[in-house]
C-alpha cells in the first residue's frame, strides 16, 4: 500500500484463527472494548492473505488514485463525484468508460458518487451552464437541494446504462458530522446524505431511488416542496412516481399530463409560475402530492 501506513483489520473465526496458527496478540487483554486482536500477517503477492484466511471471499478496495495497487485485488471501485468537486455530471461517462476501455479485465464498480444539499437552500431550477466552478462551490456555503436532485438523476442514468459496473454505492445515506468541512448551511457536517443528519428529512433525491428501486411500494413525491417564498417565477417541477403518468394542477386547473419516464420521472422543465401564490398538485394513480410556492 502507497497511500495508508498502519495494519489493514479482516474478521476471522476463533476455528480459523486456531487452524491458521494466529494466536492472540496479547494473554490479558485490557483494552476498554476488548477487541480480541490476533498476531498480524504480512502481505505476500497478489491476495494470497486473504485467501488463505478464506478463500471462499473475492477481495476488493476502493480508491480514488491511480497506481499498480488498483490492480491487488479480485474487484475493485473507483470514489468518483463527477459534477460535485470537479467537471460535469456527465465526466462520469467519460472516466469509467475510458477507464473500462482501458482495463477490460479489471471487475469494476464505483464505490462512492453523490453530491450534497442542504435542506434550507433552493434554487427554482439548477442547470450545470451557472458558470461555477465544481470544487468552488462543493466547498462554499451555496448547496441548493436541486444540485443534489440533479446529480443523482444523471447518475441514475448512466449507471443503468454501463452494464460492466458490477456495483454502485451511493454517499451517502445520512449526513453525518465532519470536523474539517465549513460548507452548505452548517458547518462541521457533510450534507451529501439522503436524508438529514437528524433523519427527520428525507432529501428529494431519497425518493428518486426509492421510486426508481421498489415498485412494490407505491411513492409519489414531488421535489422542492419546501421552496415556499420564491423570488424567480422560473423553475422545474420534477415528480417522483412509481405510476404510469402524472397530472399537474395549479390553483386547481389541470396544467397538462406527462408519461412517467424509465426512471419513474416525470417533469415539467422551464415552468413559469404566476405571481403570488401557486398551489401546486401533483395526481396519480399512486396517490397525489402537493405544495404552495409563492412568488414575490
Amino acid at each position: 500500500l502507497k497511500n495508508a501506513r498502519g495494519v489493514l483489520c479482516a474478521p476471522v473465526t476463533i476455528s480459523r484463527a486456531a487452524e491458521l496458527e494466529l494466536a492472540h496478540q496479547v494473554q490479558d487483554n485490557t483494552s476498554l472494548l476488548g477487541t480480541p486482536f490476533t498476531v498480524t500477517v504480512d502481505k505476500i503477492e497478489g491476495c494470497s492473505t486473504a485467501h488463505t484466511l478464506d478463500p471462499s471471499r473475492l477481495t476488493t478496495a476502493a480508491t480514488c488514485f491511480e497506481g499498480d495497487f488498483n490492480f491487488i485485488t479480485d474487484l475493485m471501485g473507483w470514489n468518483k463525484y463527477a459534477g460535485w468537486y470537479y467537471g460535469t455530471f456527465s465526466d462520469f461517462a467519460t472516466i469509467f468508460d475510458t477507464w473500462h476501455a482501458e482495463h477490460p479485465d479489471v471487475k469494476l464498480c464505483i464505490s462512492e458518487y453523490g453530491a450534497g444539499a442542504a435542506i434550507s437552500q433552493h434554487v427554482g431550477r439548477y442547470r450545470e451552464s451557472d458558470g461555477s466552478d465544481a470544487r468552488e462551490s462543493a466547498r462554499g456555503h451555496w448547496h441548493p437541494m436541486e444540485k443534489q436532485t440533479a446529480s443523482h438523476m444523471a447518475h441514475i442514468r448512466m449507471i443503468e446504462e454501463r452494464p460492466y459496473l458490477w456495483g454502485t454505492f451511493v454517499w451517502n445515506m445520512f449526513d453525518f458530522a465532519s470536523s474539517m468541512r465549513r460548507e452548505g448551511d452548517t458547518n462541521n457536517m457533510n450534507d451529501k446524505g439522503l436524508v438529514s443528519h437528524d433523519r427527520k428529512v428525507r432529501k428529494d433525491a431519497f425518493y428518486a431511488y426509492k421510486a426508481y428501486w421498489n415498485k412494490n411500494e407505491k411513492t409519489v413525491h414531488l421535489c422542492s416542496k419546501d421552496y415556499t417564498l420564491r423570488k424567480e417565477a422560473l423553475c422545474d417541477i420534477i415528480v417522483f412516481t412509481t405510476a404510469p403518468s402524472v397530472k399537474l394542477y395549479i390553483n386547481g386547473k389541470l396544467v397538462g399530463t406527462q408519461k412517467t419516464d424509465a426512471f419513474a420521472t416525470a417533469q415539467w422543465r422551464d415552468f413559469t409560475l404566476q405571481k403570488g401564490e401557486n398551489r401546486v398538485e401533483v395526481r396519480t394513480a399512486h396517490g397525489n402530492d402537493s405544495a404552495t410556492w409563492i412568488v414575490e
